[in-house]
């Protein structure tokens, strides 16, 4: 008897191994909403690394908008350049690609999302 397991089951296992793979690595810790779906499977990947805003420019509580994005989906990007524009309640933030690599992004453009929250990935090999 094969048993079914809900993506929310899948994703929280994913997200513990991704943990471990990280914690081994050294690499930032992700969330699970960082992991995205295998097409036609309910398997979950990790992705390159994530894009987020500094926390040292946020306020707490802040929910932040997506205005642009400077580098285009697939766009080749490297270490430090600029990706995207942000804005907080206070002030328009620049983001920069933490590795160079593929860029991915997660969000469109007029999305409001959390401080933690991945605007998108570099996709590094």
């Amino acid at each position: 008897m094969r048993v079914h397991r809900s993506q929310r089951e899948v994703r929280s296992e994913t997200y513990r191994r991704a943990k471990l793979i990280d914690l081994r690595c050294g690499d930032p810790p992700m969330s699970a909403q960082d992991l995205r779906p295998v097409p036609n499977t309910k398997e979950f990947v990790m992705p390159g690394t994530p894009i987020r805003v500094e926390s040292s420019v946020i306020a707490e509580g802040d929910d932040l908008e997506l205005d642009s994005w400077l580098a285009a989906d697939g766009s080749e990007v490297e270490s430090e350049q600029l990706v995207a524009e942000v804005s907080t309640a206070k002030a328009i933030v620049e983001v920069t690609a933490p590795v160079g690599g593929a860029l991915r992004q997660s969000l469109t453009v007029g999305a409001v999302f959390g401080p933690e929250e991945a605007i998108g990935f570099v996709d590094h090999e």
